[in-house]
């Protein structure tokens, strides 16, 4: 019998409108198991992102529940397990690239020396081991989404989440981007969720969900 890693049961989201209440999500379930590779698709607007912050407890569902490992706290587990890329990366402008990667490691200062030298790997493995000291500002739109990347990597999650993250990049760079996170979730077993308009990019995924409705139709690859 396969493990389960994240189960998403019957899961509800709600939202007030100005003609009433939006069921935006509608009775979603999903089953995860361990190094399983997903990408989620379908029409802007149609909850896909609603969902990947669900997963990642950055919101509450209205009904249902979320575990990991069948344990409810997901919040708890969230730095440790979890690893979240965001369309838009976030980096702290005060902050250099290195350091920048480091910030969710800080919750285990005894690490400290392990994380950075993970941290220069990993930078390296995107071609960023010249840019370590350059703070965000002097980054290119590309390197940034690459920072953000090695920054959600960087506690070895067992659940990577990818909420567009080749949405501001060229073709090119969203395919090297691309090529990590499948080496990442093939390598380290890492299991990962991809939200992506690209439909190139998620046929590289073993499983293809498509959000339509506020439910979710999937499509297997061979």
């Amino acid at each position: 019998m396969n493990e389960s890693l994240l189960t998403v049961e019957n899961v509800w989201k709600t939202f007030p409108g100005a003609d009433g209440n939006v069921d935006v999500l509608r009775g979603v379930n999903l089953t995860l198991a361990p190094a399983d590779c997903v990408a989620i698709t379908g029409p802007s607007g149609s909850g896909k992102s609603t969902l990947l912050h669900l997963i990642g407890t950055l919101d509450r569902p209205t009904r249902g529940r979320i575990l990991l490992d069948g344990e409810p706290r997901l919040a708890d587990l969230r730095n440790r397990h979890l690893g979240f890329i965001f369309q838009m990366h976030h980096l702290l402008p005060q902050l250099n690239v290195l350091e920048n990667v480091l910030v969710p490691a800080l919750i285990n200062p005894a690490s400290r020396d392990d994380a950075v030298a993970h941290a220069r790997r990993l930078l390296a493995r995107v071609g960023l081991e010249h840019r370590l000291s350059h703070r965000p500002g002097t980054l290119s739109g590309g390197e940034r989404q690459r920072v953000s990347v090695v920054r959600a990597l960087i506690n070895r999650p067992r659940l990577v989440l990818a909420d567009e993250p080749t949405g501001a990049l060229d073709r090119a760079a969203a395919g090297a981007l691309m090529d990590l996170l499948v080496e990442v979730n093939s390598e380290a077993g890492a299991a990962l969720v991809v939200v992506t308009h690209a439909e190139h990019l998620a046929a590289r995924m073993h499983r293809v969900l498509t959000l339509r409705d506020g439910e979710l139709e999937s499509r297997l690859h061979g």
